[in-house]
C-alpha cells in the first residue's frame, strides 16, 4: 500500500507540473475560449488578458506541482503525515480552483478533478500504510 501511495502522489506532482508548463506555452485561443466569448474574432487585448491570466495559472500550478513533488520526497516518504495533508490540501485548492474555471468555460475540468481524487487515493493509502520504522 505504501509502495502504491507514493507512486501515486508522485505521479500525480509530476502531471501537475507539467500540466502547468503545458499552460505556460500556450499562445493563441482554443476554439473552447472562443466558443464560450460568442465569437472567433476575439480582440486583442482580451486575447492577451485570457493568455496572460492561463500563462499565471500555469506558473501557479508548476510551483504546486514542484513543491508537492518535494513534499513527498523529502517529508512524505520519512513517514511525515503533515505533509500529507499539507499536499492534499495544495492540490485541492489550486487543482480545485482550476477545475471550476474549466467548467465554466466548457473545457476538460475532469483533469483537474482526477488529480484531486488520485491525491486523495495516495494519501488514503499512506495514512493505512503501516507507519515506517
Amino acid at each position: 500500500m505504501r509502495r502504491t501511495g507514493l507512486l501515486i502522489l508522485y505521479v500525480v506532482a509530476t502531471a501537475i507540473a507539467l500540466g502547468g508548463v503545458g499552460d505556460l506555452t500556450i499562445r493563441a485561443l482554443f476554439e473552447v475560449h472562443k466558443r464560450f466569448l460568442g465569437t472567433a474574432d476575439v480582440p486583442a487585448a482580451t486575447t492577451s488578458l485570457i493568455l496572460h491570466l492561463l500563462h499565471a495559472l500555469g506558473g501557479g500550478l508548476v510551483g504546486i506541482g514542484i513543491a508537492s513533488f518535494a513534499l513527498v520526497h523529502f517529508a512524505v516518504r520519512r513517514g511525515e503525515r503533515w505533509a500529507l495533508w499539507t499536499m492534499l490540501a495544495a492540490v485541492v485548492a489550486s487543482e480545485g480552483a482550476n477545475a471550476v474555471g474549466m467548467y465554466a468555460v466548457g473545457s476538460f475540468w475532469y483533469v483537474s478533478v482526477t488529480y484531486i481524487v488520485l491525491t486523495a487515493i495516495g494519501v488514503t493509502l499512506l495514512v493505512a500504510a503501516k507507519p515506517k520504522a
